[in-house]
């Protein structure tokens, strides 16, 4: 089949000789829909589609673009299928009306004043823009690699006039970010008191620092009571497909980093050994019914907790920064820490998870405990 034929085959609407001897079809149309195209022959009507959608192949819009790179990423494994879920969503945040333009057709200041304003208009933090450079890196990257544009990324990025005070700021207070060591004790007590499967999920998050997608997919044999250890192998993940959310595990940790062995305290060397028996003959340790506990589950019961126990909710991750900060206010060899948390280096510790967790009697405490301030 010719590339003629082929184009004609494709063509969605009907080729029609009307009653005046006229030839007819319809050509999509971005405002109404569809437009009517009349020619004096059925080889001029034919003509016209082919220019028509020769055009189509040639010049995509900036979302076919967008949707070829993202799915081509997910084909080859390059992104997970949370990833991809969460391209689209940034995505439709920015790029819902801008995107039905024909990436051909754009300038580099074009796209350049596109970013500046997406800045403004959505008041965007540092990290939101980060989200929104990657798929623009990726798009371009595609158009050029298929040849359709002939500038860079870099060039687009390097003429963007952003300042770093232009960012959105989120200030977080620590006793926002962690369980403090006044609310440690009530939720620690509280699971201990009313253990089961699920509390025995949230103390470990709190007894481990790990991630609660890691929690989720722990299988018996990652649990050690011997050393006291345990085994990070993989991760859950989430994506949407037909507006459905799903729970799937990827195979591999969030980062290499993030395959590593977790030293228990040999208090909790019980609460191991319990995992590792009730989870006898199961796929994964957290089941109810013959089901994997996912993260949601997990989550929607921390948050039950801190409701009854009546202190500030706060996410699974805030656990995870709570065990960091302990560690590093216990002074601890910074590969130690790393190891346990599963991070590349203690900057990342340092500077995004430690916070203070000391109540206020502590802190006065510690302030009358200067000699210089003693007069």
């Amino acid at each position: 089949m010719t590339k003629r034929q082929e184009l004609l085959n494709n063509h969605p609407y009907k080729i029609w000789e009307g009653t005046n001897g006229k030839w007819y079809t319809y050509l999509p149309d971005e405002m109404k829909g569809r437009i009517l195209k009349k020619r004096n022959t059925k080889q001029d009507i034919e003509d016209i589609i082919i220019i028509y959608w020769n055009e189509q192949i040639n010049s995509p819009t900036i979302e076919e673009i967008f949707h070829e790179w993202n799915d081509y990423r997910l084909s080859l494994n390059k992104i997970a299928k949370s990833s991809h879920t969460r391209f689209e969503q940034v995505y439709k945040r920015h790029y819902s009306s801008f995107g039905k333009k024909r990436i051909k057709d754009i300038t580099e200041d074009e796209y350049v004043e596109f970013l500046e304003r997406q800045v403004f208009e959505h008041h965007l933090t540092s990290k939101s823009f980060a989200s929104l450079k990657t798929i623009t890196k990726g798009i371009i990257k595609r158009a050029k690699r298929k040849k359709i544009i002939t500038w860079n990324y870099e060039d687009i990025l390097f003429d963007v006039d952003i300042s770093r005070n232009e960012f959105k700021k989120t200030i977080k207070k620590d006793c926002d970010e962690v369980f403090d060591e006044d609310e440690m004790p009530i939720i620690i007590n509280y699971l201990k008191e009313h253990l089961d499967i699920r509390n025995a999920a949230v103390l470990l998050m709190f007894i481990t620092g790990m991630r609660i997608g890691e929690v989720a997919v722990l299988k018996p044999e990652d649990l050690n009571p011997i050393k006291n250890t345990i085994s990070i192998r993989r991760i859950e993940t989430r994506y949407k497909e037909n507006g459905k959310t799903y729970y799937d595990i990827n195979p591999l940790p969030k980062t290499i980093n993030g395959y590593r062995e977790i030293i228990i305290p040999t208090h909790y060397r019980w609460l191991i050994r319990n995992l590792k028996a009730i989870s006898d003959g199961h796929e994964f340790v957290f089941h109810e019914n013959n089901k994997r506990l996912t993260t949601l589950l997990i989550r929607k019961r921390l948050y039950k907790i801190c409701d009854e126990i009546k202190i500030d909710k706060k996410s699974p991750h805030k656990i995870r920064k709570t065990y960091d900060s302990i560690l590093q206010d216990a002074h601890l060899d910074s590969r130690f820490i790393i190891n346990q948390m599963g991070h590349s280096n203690i900057k990342t510790s340092e500077i995004y998870y430690h916070r203070d967790r000391k109540n206020y009697d502590n802190k006065v405490a510690i302030m009358d405990s200067i000699k210089d301030f003693v007069v």
